[in-house]
């Protein structure tokens, strides 16, 4: 099922970083609010659902995986879609029209050196894109391989918490991979909202690889009026459930991820109550390595 990984998978507490838990997950929901919302998984939720209407299913709109494309990345043929849209019916525009946005985000970048201690310095964002990430459908479009921009987090934001969490998981990759000198971090500073009528993933890709060296697929800050967002992670079969875990506020998942055996999914969140809005917001990390000796 697996062979032997460079680092183990392990559950991460901030506070064993020496992070005071409660006032830093207070601090960090706070700026959550102020993020714009990720149009990428608006536009795939939409694409999603129109796939499924019997106007696209029928062949009445032919359209090529090109135009889907197009319509993720905010770039298509704005003709083109006004005459989907004209031919979908009434029940399907409805449908359409009440996708709601799901996902807020922000992201920040670091450049780290391994120099006794881990140096940190904060770098400007650049565009992302996961050209090596993988995905379990092979049916599907992967559409994180293209690049995607996302605002770039306020300096303000930057605390010395954050900054323990960034040397603490650096810490650990590097006491199990004692040869890795330089590694970049992208940090992504996430909010998935679901509400009564509709359920939110922060996985809408399903069961994947983020096709980065080193992963901390969610550290959570808060879970509010919601049940699910189960993290899930499995063996090569991709149907063997290796761990399955309901992170607190202040676990997070460490691990391996380019090139193992291991693939990992997030289980969608509900409103709990299916009155209001309820939402998970976490801290991603994505390590790369660039540099070994």
């Amino acid at each position: 099922m697996l062979t032997q990984l460079v680092i183990p998978i392990s559950i991460l507490s901030a506070s064993s970083y020496g992070i005071s838990l409660d006032s830093f997950l207070s601090r960090t929901q706070e700026y959550f609010a102020d993020f714009s919302w990720d149009d990428y998984v608006l536009r795939q939720n939409q694409i999603t659902l129109l796939r499924k209407t019997k106007t696209v299913q029928s062949k009445q709109m032919p359209l090529t995986e090109h135009f889907w494309e197009a319509y993720y990345f905010g770039q298509e043929d704005k003709m083109l879609t006004e005459r989907l849209i004209y031919a979908l019916t009434q029940d399907e525009k409805a449908a359409l029209k009440s996708v709601k946005p799901t996902r807020r985000r922000a992201v920040s970048e670091f450049s780290l050196v391994k120099n006794g201690s881990w140096h940190i310095e904060r770098v400007s964002a650049k565009p992302f894109a996961q050209q090596e990430a993988l995905i379990e459908d092979n049916n599907n479009r992967d559409f994180r391989i293209g690049s995607r921009r996302f605002k770039d987090l306020p300096e303000e934001m930057i605390d010395d918490d954050l900054i323990k969490l960034i040397k603490g998981t650096s810490g650990q990759i590097s006491q199990h991979d004692p040869s890795v000198k330089k590694m970049d971090l992208v940090v992504h500073h996430a909010e998935v909202v679901c509400y009564p009528d509709q359920q939110a993933s922060n996985a809408p890709e399903g069961i994947h690889q983020d096709g980065m060296d080193y992963i901390v697929s969610a550290l959570v800050i808060s879970r509010s009026n919601i049940s699910g967002g189960r993290s899930i992670i499995y063996g090569n079969d991709k149907s063997t459930r290796i761990l399955e875990v309901e992170l607190c506020p202040g676990q997070g998942i460490l691990q391996p991820d380019k090139n193992t055996q291991l693939w990992h999914d997030v289980t969608p969140i509900q409103s709990l109550d299916d009155i209001s809005a309820g939402s998970r917001s976490t801290l991603g990390f994505d390590f790369t390595v660039t540099q070994r000796g």
